[in-house]
């Protein structure tokens, strides 16, 4: 597989997000909690405004349930800042997670985040699958036109061969959002002539 392709239409086409040039596990994790099923666009406005008033874990751990949900208010689903803050205060008192295995184990971080903050903020090689990775890499990898989580492990198992790392997840996020969404535009696919599912849409 030449990711090459892949990386050229990232690098002109690639989403500019704040989340992107920082390797703080802090601002990642914000990050990650934030867009659980909320849109970019709003995320982007509660970011700036959350980092400012919570620059750092510290800062965080100290703050009320009524400054977190203030905080929060407008992006909906309150229990995950209130989630975000116990999780500062558990790593103030324990010090960061060093493993995916590690930040799995914090109450309210499943295998996608803890892979996500593990690869981006840590420089790990891992595997971080949501709906949008699982879609680009199922497609690309197995040939699948609509993979499941049940095709999860094979994904894995083929990606693991190319210690594929922050550049190339970033790039298969915005491929997926930008084209190979549920009804893919195969013909302006940097991967189109890689992909075994492009022939069967």
């Amino acid at each position: 597989m030449n990711w090459s392709p892949l990386l050229r239409w990232y690098a002109r086409e690639g989403r500019d997000l704040p989340w992107r040039k920082t390797h703080d596990a802090y601002r990642i994790l914000v990050s990650e909690i934030m867009l659980q099923q909320t849109q970019v666009s709003r995320v982007l406005v509660f970011y700036k405004t959350w980092l400012k008033k919570f620059p750092t874990w510290h800062v965080l751990s100290r703050a009320s349930n009524a400054e977190v949900i203030h905080a929060w208010a407008g992006l909906g689903y309150n229990r995950r800042g209130l989630m975000l803050r116990d999780i500062a205060k558990r790593i103030v008192t324990h010090g960061l997670p060093k493993t995916e295995q590690d930040w799995l184990k914090l109450k309210g971080i499943g295998p996608y985040t803890a892979a996500a903050v593990a690869s981006f903020a840590q420089g790990q090689t891992t595997v971080p699958i949501d709906t949008n990775i699982r879609r680009v890499l199922g497609r690309v990898l197995l040939g699948k036109t609509f993979p499941s989580s049940d095709d999860d492990a094979r994904i894995r198992r083929h990606v693991t061969r190319y210690a594929l790392r922050n550049s190339h997840w970033q790039a298969v996020f915005d491929l997926a959002v930008a084209v190979c969404k549920k009804d893919p535009d195969c013909a302006t696919c940097p991967l189109r002539s890689q992909c075994p599912a492009s022939k069967k849409f």
